[in-house]
């Protein structure tokens, strides 16, 4: 699963803060800052939908995070996977 993440601000303690918490979130796999549209493009392992869900409601209820929306990708199939850099 894939999610962007839109925050209420670009503050730097409301990036420190949601940071922190993707960094505690097992289920997040990869997390990156990005520029555009968006603010953080992350990367979740999760059990099921149900399991994403939990998570994405508990951001979203969760004011002191500053998550104003995530827009989610269901991956359907693995096309290419990166698999390293080649030398």
């Amino acid at each position: 699963m894939h999610a962007e993440v839109i925050l209420v601000d670009q503050r730097q303690t409301t990036l420190q803060q949601f940071e922190r918490r993707a960094l505690q979130c097992p289920e997040v796999v990869a997390c990156y800052l990005v520029s555009g549209q968006f603010d953080y493009l992350l990367r979740f392992a999760c059990r099921d939908v149900d399991d994403y869900q939990r998570i994405s409601d508990a951001w979203i209820n969760d004011l002191s995070m500053g998550v104003a929306r995530i827009v989610s990708y269901t991956e359907l199939k693995s096309v290419k996977e990166f698999a390293g850099f080649p030398l």
